[in-house]
C-alpha cells in the first residue's frame, strides 16, 4: 500500500507525528524513493533486508557484530541507521515533503496466532535454566503468573484462548510490540 501525504504548509512542529514515530520508526534513506513502514511480526526482517539492499547498506548490516542480538539487520537498523544524529528530523521532513510511504502489514489473525505460538518456543526453558532472559520469556512469565499465580511454574500450559483473554486485558500502549495490535 502506498500512501501520499500532502506537504505541510504551516511552520508548526509536527508533535503528533513525532509521537507516532516513537512506536515503530519507519526506515528512510536517500537512496530509496520511499519510506518503509511495518509492524512487528509483519515480515519485518525480510522487508528490512530488502530495503537495506536497495539502500546499498545490506552488506554493512550483515557484517555488523552484535553479541546481544541474533538478527544483525535489526541491530544495524537501531544502532546505526536510526541512531544517526538528525535521523528523526530527516524522516519527519521527508514525510512532510510527501515522500511516498510503503507499509507492510500481516493478516491480524495470523499475526496474533504467531505471537501466541512464539510464547511456546521450546528454546525458552533451556535459556531460563542458564539464567538467560529475553522479552518472550518475560511475556510468558507474566501470562503464566496471571493464569496460575505468581509462583507458578514457567512451563505450565497457556491455551490460545488464555492468551487472547490476557491480551484483551492489557494496555496496548505499554505492551511488547510483538503482541500489540498493528498500527
Amino acid at each position: 500500500m502506498i500512501d501520499h501525504i500532502e506537504p505541510r504548509t504551516d511552520a508548526a512542529q509536527p508533535e503528533p507525528l513525532r509521537q507516532l514515530l516513537k512506536r515503530r520508526k519507519p526506515i528512510n534513506h536517500r537512496n530509496v524513493p520511499f519510506i518503509l513502514c511495518w509492524s512487528h511480526k509483519a515480515g519485518c526482517t525480510a522487508a528490512l533486508k530488502w530495503y537495506l539492499h536497495h539502500a546499498g547498506l545490506l552488506k554493512d548490516a550483515m557484517s555488523m557484530h552484535d553479541p546481544n542480538h541474533r538478527l544483525k539487520v535489526h541491530s544495524y537498523e537501531n544502532k546505526v541507521l536510526k541512531a544517526r544524529p538528525g535521523y528523526t528530523d530527516d524522516l519527519v521532513s521527508a514525510i512532510e515533503q510527501g515522500k511516498p510511504m510503503l507499509g507492510f502489514m500481516r493478516c491480524p489473525y495470523q499475526r496474533v496466532f504467531s505471537s501466541y505460538m512464539i510464547l511456546n518456543h521450546r528454546r525458552y526453558l533451556p535459556l531460563m535454566k542458564r539464567g538467560i532472559s529475553n522479552p518472550g520469556i518475560a511475556t510468558r512469565q507474566t501470562i503464566v503468573a496471571s493464569l496460575y499465580g505468581e509462583e507458578a511454574a514457567f512451563n505450565l500450559p497457556i491455551s490460545f484462548k488464555d492468551y487472547l483473554v490476557w491480551l484483551r486485558q492489557q494496555n496496548m500502549h505499554k505492551l511488547n510490540p510483538h503482541h500489540a495490535p498493528q498500527t
